[in-house]
């Protein structure tokens, strides 16, 4: 599991958090395949419903049909969901569909991270080459073999990590989807908070102390809540991919102290769309009335991610 997922947040840490040399290839790349029209707010909350639907299906014709949709929409928002589905549901026969998604140069970098994640979760063994090698080719894109190289080949060094998954601390809450890393082990507070902020550690043991917050949050409450949150309102350089689990875990949680942070990141225009996307699902799952207003407040914003999130996380508070 430890290679897998060192593999895929290598790819996805060069991919999701510089965004320039990825949109200039989508540029070169235009014309390649048909234009589809952006989704309406109501197709886009129905077929992102369709997703969950198949996904509880989980059976070949459910993979079948999740591809079919995902190449019936230009939303970056379902595209993305459909390939996280896809490695939720574990199946083996999607990786084909995934290894292309990886390798397609002309795909958003947020579905191509998707991507990665989903064949780390499937663990198909022949998966691990296919992640090492397009970790290796957008570390050299995205910096010209400079720095962001060098963050990779940290990154996937931690494949020989001696670390094994802690066991979950008997208050932890249990969690149904494929965490992209195994929660570290149970340590003080202030240990854990340094290790998910310390910007000089590999991205992967930031992963593992950001999930063992969050199975700390029954013991240290609102603490542990507060620790995340100050990740995700961290700029200057903060990693994008990391501030955007840290904006989902905040979701899982659904703890109302969390509600500032996500709204912050929601409303800062100079944050990544990811990160923004994730906050606003976050949002949805919060449900107070400072989440809804925010939200409703963002449902016609121009980037399209975004509102498109806030369509999705109002739906579920309004239906």
């Amino acid at each position: 599991m430890l290679d897998f997922v060192a593999a895929g947040l290598a790819l996805a840490r060069t991919a999701r958090d510089s965004p320039a040399a990825p949109t200039a290839r989508r540029a070169a790349d235009a014309g390649q395949r048909p234009a589809l029209a952006a989704e309406s707010r109501s197709a886009c909350c129905e077929k992102y419903t369709q997703i969950f639907v198949l996904r509880n299906r989980n059976d070949e014709a459910a993979v079948a049909e999740l591809v079919a949709l995902f190449h019936g929409t230009a939303s970056v928002l379902l595209r993305h969901e459909i390939a996280y589905t896809l490695g939720q549901m574990q199946r083996v026969d999607a990786v084909p569909f995934l290894e292309r998604l990886l390798a397609d140069r002309a795909e958003d970098p947020i579905t191509r991270h998707e991507a990665a994640e989903a064949l780390g979760a499937i663990e198909a063994p022949e998966s691990l080459s296919v992640l090492a090698k397009h970790a290796a080719d957008d570390a050299s894109e995205a910096a010209g073999g400079g720095p962001a190289a060098a963050d990779a080949d940290a990154d996937a060094s931690s494949a020989a990590c001696p670390w094994q998954p802690a066991p979950p601390e008997p208050t932890a809450p249990t969690y149904t989807y494929v965490s992209p890393a195994p929660a570290a082990e149970a340590a003080p507070l202030p240990e854990l908070r340094a290790r998910l902020l310390d910007r000089g550690a590999p991205l992967f043991e930031r992963y593992r102390a950001l999930f063992a917050l969050r199975d700390a949050v029954p013991r240290e409450g609102a603490g542990a809540v507060a620790a995340l949150c100050e990740c995700l309102g961290r700029a200057g350089g903060e990693s994008a991919l990391l501030k955007h689990e840290v904006a989902f875990v905040l979701g899982q949680l659904e703890h109302p102290a969390a509600g500032d942070a996500l709204c912050g990141a929601v409303r800062r225009e100079g944050e990544h769309g990811m990160v923004r996307h994730e906050a606003a699902e976050a949002l949805g799952a919060i449900g107070t009335p400072q989440a809804v207003e925010t939200l409703r407040a963002y449902c016609g914003h121009a980037e399209e991610i975004l509102r498109e999130s806030c369509w999705v996380a109002l739906m579920w508070l309004e239906d």
